[in-house]
Formats: structure tokens, sequence, C-alpha cells
């Protein structure tokens, strides 16, 4: 289903979470990756699972690849796409650590997410001479009513900045409409409300968003 999806929007860049290898085989012998999309991962790097970033190659030229690790994971994975002569895109991909019954975790999260923005702010200026905007998009297992990530002044959550889904729920995980979650909380795995964990952060707005859509909804 997944695969079908992706071929389907065709996007300029795909970040996708919790990558295992097998799937990662199964994308590349897509048709419509081969000779289209570059990669950032491999079997090794995606050993048990990981971030996995895509992007057209006859839209960006990468200059750099980076990993923000925790511990032993690679919890945030960032490229430096160019687009044209006048832009560059750091594009960090996260999966930030998710709530347990007995921790939330918030500092934990708090923490990684400081390290994928200091990267950024590291990359910038490195790239002054050249206009740079920095996307950092993927699963912050953080929901709205969570205390609070990022600064607002710094970073605008595209989903509340454009005007047709600011007053929508968005929710990315919602057992009421999504199958596989109701599958799992009725097994006992996930008793969690529906929540939008799952985001794109866009800073300093000089790129403008203006429409945000939910994939796969629902899913089977």
């Amino acid at each position: 289903d997944l695969l079908n999806i992706l071929s389907h929007e065709d996007a300029d860049i795909i970040a996708l979470q919790e990558a295992t290898p097998r799937f990662l085989s199964q994308l590349q012998s897509q048709p419509w990756v081969e000779g289209k999309y570059s990669l950032s991962g491999n079997t090794k790097s995606l050993d048990p699972l990981g971030n996995l970033l895509l992007w057209k190659q006859n839209s960006f030229r990468p200059m750099g690849l980076y990993e923000c690790r925790d511990g032993g994971r690679n919890r945030a994975t960032i490229v430096a796409l160019k687009l044209g002569n006048q832009r560059i895109l750091n594009v960090a991909n996260v999966h930030l650590p998710a709530r347990s019954e007995t921790n939330d975790r918030t500092q934990a999260r708090k923490r990684e997410l400081g390290a994928v923005i200091a990267k950024l702010q590291v990359l910038e200026q490195l790239q002054k001479k050249i206009q740079s905007t920095a996307l950092i998009l993927g699963d912050f297992n953080s929901g709205d009513q969570d205390p609070k990530l990022f600064q607002d002044d710094v970073f605008a959550d595209a989903w509340q900045h454009c005007e047709a889904t600011k007053d929508l729920d968005g929710f990315t995980y919602d057992w009421k409409r999504n199958i596989r979650a109701e599958k799992t909380r009725s097994h006992g795995h996930c008793g969690k409300p529906p929540r939008r964990i799952d985001r794109v952060l866009v800073g300093n707005l000089d790129l403008n968003p203006f429409q945000c859509t939910l994939l796969g909804c629902p899913a089977h």
C-alpha cells in the first residue's frame, strides 16, 4: 500500500521512518524509483530499521549527508540538497523517542530535537554564501496536547500555518480511522488517544507552506 501511495504522489522529497532492509529492497526494485531517486541509506545503515530520505535526482544536487545519533541509534538523517543555483534545502528526517506507559520521554525528545536544530544551524552558517532553508519532518512522537518541543519563532508547523488545515486535527495516529492502529489498540499494545505525531516544520518561512494533506486515509 505504501509503495503505491508513494508512486502516485511523485514527490520531490520523501521521508520515511522505521524502514527495514527488506522494505528498502522492495523500494529499490520499483520502476518509479530506479534511475529517478537517490536514497540516503542502504541495507547496512537500516539494520534493523532506520530513517530513509529519497530525493529526485533531476531536481536536487546533494551537498552532504549527516546523521544525528543518540547512543547507538540514528534518530535523524539530514541531507543538504541544492536546488538550482540560488537555494539549499537542509532536510532533517527525524524519529524522536516514543512515550511509554510509564515515561512520556519529553526531555529525551527535546534533547534530540535540539541536537538536530543545532546541526542545521551549523550547516546554515557554513552555507551563508547561498540562501538556505531548514526543514524538519518525520515522526515526532508528540501530539499537540504534549509539552512544546520547538519555538514557533524559529520553526513553523506547516499543518498549522496553512489556512485550510490549521483548524483540523490532522491525526496521524488515529485508531478511529486506521484499521492497523485499531488492531494494535484492541490487542492492548497501544491505548494512546488519536494524535498528530507526524509533522513538517519549516525554518524562517522564506518558503511559505500553502497546502497540506494526509495520505493513506484510511490505511489497511
